[in-house]
């Protein structure tokens, strides 16, 4: 690859900025269109003050809707800094797997603009929603996260084969991590994978629903039970297992 023969083995350093700014860029887009959002709802009310639980309804959503999204973005940088910052040296594979994670980073804000759009369009009542093609984009939200968090789960694998220390002679390029990075980037590598297989679930959940129209599953109700449940898996799972994943 091309970055390889002008840059030679790529450190962290070269990835951290340009993963810092698309996750930001990410998450800001879904914050600017909040309020154009809250001014058609403004003008809304003003001609339709008669309609004003669909109103609210498509206000929660919207808000919720970022709420989640902003966390499950922030979660996902977290697991994709920690991994890079833990190895010195990024090997072909990683690098990798890095471009691909920004890839569908930049695909997901227009993603969930348009599944909340239209679903606060047809709260309140604005246009016809067809089931079908709604629940298949939910389908691809849900599908493209799980493999956010399964490249996530190869980069902490391949991570644990990098090495950490920046080598003092060619004899030492390939010193092992010491067992502090290797047990954290196996952690690491278990929930990333976890969480991709919690996401391939509500992908096939969705999935069902596409054939059986009269089945309604609530995205945001199943991302929002993610989120409690990751941000506070101490808690849950603490009586069970005594630690986190």
């Amino acid at each position: 690859m091309l970055i390889f023969r002008n840059l030679g083995q790529p450190k962290p350093d070269h990835w951290l900025g340009l993963i810092d700014g698309l996750y930001a860029i990410s998450m800001t887009l879904m914050a600017i269109e909040l309020p154009k959002f809250f001014l058609d709802i403004l003008k809304e009310h003003s001609s339709n003050p008669g309609s004003l639980l669909p109103q609210a309804l498509a206000v929660m959503l919207h808000v919720s809707s970022y709420l989640i999204f902003f966390l499950i973005l922030y979660e996902i940088w977290t697991f994709h800094k920690s991994i890079l910052i833990s190895v010195l040296a990024i090997n072909r594979s990683i690098n990798l797997f890095t471009g691909l994670i920004l890839v569908i980073i930049g695909f997901m804000p227009p993603i969930v603009t348009f599944i909340v759009e239209e679903k606060s369009q047809w709260i309140l009542g604005q246009n016809q929603v067809d089931l079908k093609e709604m629940h298949m984009v939910v389908f691809v939200l849900f599908a493209l996260i799980a493999c956010l968090y399964g490249l996530l789960g190869l980069m902490a694998s391949q991570a644990k084969a990098s090495p950490k220390h920046e080598p003092a002679q060619p004899s030492q390029a390939h010193l092992p991590l010491n067992h502090g990075q290797a047990h954290f980037l196996a952690v690491c590598e278990q929930a990333t994978y976890q969480r991709s297989l919690a996401f391939l679930g509500f992908a096939l959940i969705t999935l069902i629903s596409i054939f059986y129209t009269n089945l309604i599953i609530p995205a945001n109700f199943l991302m929002a039970i993610y989120v409690v449940f990751s941000f506070y898996q101490d808690e849950l799972l603490g009586i069970f297992r005594g630690k986190s994943w």
